[in-house]
């Protein structure tokens, strides 16, 4: 027996075994069947601190190499049509013809070499690493040649740079899917979402590393596990045969939906305070729950990494805090898949939805984050943001009841305006193809609930859902306005947020979460 076997029920063994891993001289190894049924592809699974690149500031690795890595022919070209039928969802256009040169200049037939696209393609130029110079625009390349693996940073102007990869890296170095066929532990996540009877019904028992997923069963893709590693974190995942029940099951939970965005802490598009702001909101928020009701706070997962400002973090680490209060995060199967750990939150229970094997559109999580709101106690919080943020206002608007949409400019810049205030122009086509693709993902479900489809419609229903502002104001605290999405005519209103103010800090957060238990009760 290996020592990795499981022994009885609820034991887990503390690694993958190493025919798994690429430590195992002959990894990765698959047949055509497999290696279509793994999109040809491996996951390096790295963790904060566990390389550091050779710049001035000591770069922590983490950030820019973790995630899923496709095979390449020699001719630059992905082996799955997975990946290369999406590149321009996937990839920056420099970053594929960059790759593409240097994989027909540099490599032969005894190489083999994987790619995962730079991380600009996700998260924009503006994000990176608090406190290094390094930009995520380089795209990485696991060289495999005479038994040895290097990376290969290839810059935008196709300058590479080689990293060595020392044993432990190996060893973050696996396949993207597993199937559990020995007992599982006892390390699991709970289901928010269960019958009446409390089964669930609509997810099934999952774990997480980084991109690759355990899950339970002989039907499942995958190479067989006998036990779970201790490093893989239980979550919920929702098969797409299940995507409807699940929508249907969280409609029925009364909930906080939040979007916001990801930033730097130096940016010049939130306050420096957004973290604690956010946090100190949800954890007061939280505190009232015998008032308002409200128990769960649901998040679209986006965090990038530990260092970053993140609303979907921030404001559910607060709620998560009071007692009773409790936080699920929906995720996308394709984009963890992409970018590993950038989707993981360390606290609430997780709910990773499968999504079709080419979508990359990123709305599975999106479509759940808005299922919450059928419910018709359910409320909305939005936080600074860009064109998403944007257009999740207009989809949350029209999910909600009236007057239980709010929007905390209190974590805006002193630019005072975002996405989340209506500061981007909504044209009726982008309405409109905000609620055809809820529709597309899940007809049944959204189709059940009969939104307006045509742009008149749409505009009709807004026109009686205004935005309710929280506001803060240096002489008068809390202040209230609001604001009717409409057709090119976005909101010119500035409303500065908190800036180094401890007091005002403290004083925002409270008020908000006394003026939304105002608004939350009010009769009718």
């Amino acid at each position: 027996m290996e020592p990795w076997s499981n022994v009885g029920q609820g034991i887990s063994c503390e690694e993958l075994p190493d025919k798994y891993t690429a430590v195992n001289p002959s990894f990765p190894e698959w047949n055509n069947a497999m290696g279509d049924q793994e999109n040809w592809s491996i996951c390096l699974n790295i963790k904060p601190g566990d390389a550091q690149l050779g710049d001035d500031e000591q770069t922590d690795a983490f950030f820019f190499w973790q995630g899923t890595y496709f095979e390449m022919t020699l001719e630059g070209v992905p082996k799955s049509d997975k990946w290369s039928s999406k590149l321009t969802e996937i990839a920056d256009l420099n970053g594929s013809k960059q790759v593409e040169a240097y994989v027909k200049s540099k490599l032969n037939q005894n190489t083999k070499v994987f790619w995962s696209p730079g991380k600009i393609r996700r998260w924009g130029a503006e994000v990176g690493v608090p406190g290094s110079l390094k930009q995520n625009n380089s795209e990485n390349l696991l060289i495999h040649k005479h038994d040895k693996w290097r990376l290969v940073e290839v810059a935008p102007d196709g300058r590479p740079t080689e990293h060595a990869l020392a044993p432990h890296i190996l060893r973050r170095l696996t396949y993207p899917a597993f199937k559990l066929v020995g007992p599982p532990p006892t390390r699991a996540a709970a289901d928010l979402y269960v019958d009446e009877a409390g089964i669930s019904l609509c997810s099934e028992q999952a774990w997480i590393n980084g991109s690759t997923v355990v899950r339970k069963g002989r039907q499942c893709p995958g190479r067989e596990l006998m036990c779970v590693p201790e490093s893989f974190k239980p979550i919920r995942y929702v098969p797409l045969n299940l995507r409807e029940a699940c929508l249907i099951a969280i409609s029925k939970v009364p909930t906080c939906a939040l979007t916001g965005a990801t930033l730097m802490p130096t940016t010049q598009f939130a306050s420096p305070d957004s973290r604690q702001i956010a946090e100190a909101i949800g954890e007061q928020f939280g505190d009232k729950a015998n008032i308002h009701g409200i128990r769960v706070m649901a998040s679209a997962s986006m965090r990038g990494h530990s260092k970053l400002m993140s609303a979907d973090h921030d404001f559910t680490a607060g709620f998560c805090k009071s007692a009773g209060c409790q936080a699920v995060h929906f995720k996308g199967s394709n984009l963890v898949l992409l970018h590993g750990e950038a989707w993981e939150m360390n606290h609430g229970i997780s709910y990773m939805f499968e999504e079709e094997r080419c979508d990359f559109s990123n709305h599975a999580k999106e479509a759940a984050l808005m299922a919450s709101l059928a419910n018709k106690k359910s409320i909305s919080f939005l936080a600074n943001g860009g064109p998403t943020v944007a257009i999740n206002l207009s989809r949350m608007l029209l999910l909600c009841g009236k007057g239980r949409v709010f929007t905390f400019t209190g974590l805006h810049s002193k630019r005072g305006q975002s996405g989340a205030s209506g500061g981007f122009t909504a044209t009726r086509e982008k309405l409109e193809s905000s609620i055809d693709a809820l529709h597309n993902l899940s007809p049944q479900f959204f189709g059940s609930l009969k939104l307006p489809r045509s742009g008149d419609d749409i505009v009709a229903q807004l026109a009686s859902k205004p935005l309710h502002l929280l506001n803060w104001d240096g002489n008068k605290g809390i202040t209230e306005t609001e604001y009717t999405v409409k057709p090119d005519c976005p909101n010119t209103d500035v409303n500065p947020g908190v800036q180094d103010d401890q007091r005002a800090l403290d004083s925002y957060a409270r008020g908000c979460a006394e003026k939304l238990c105002e608004e939350l009760t009010r009769p009718g």
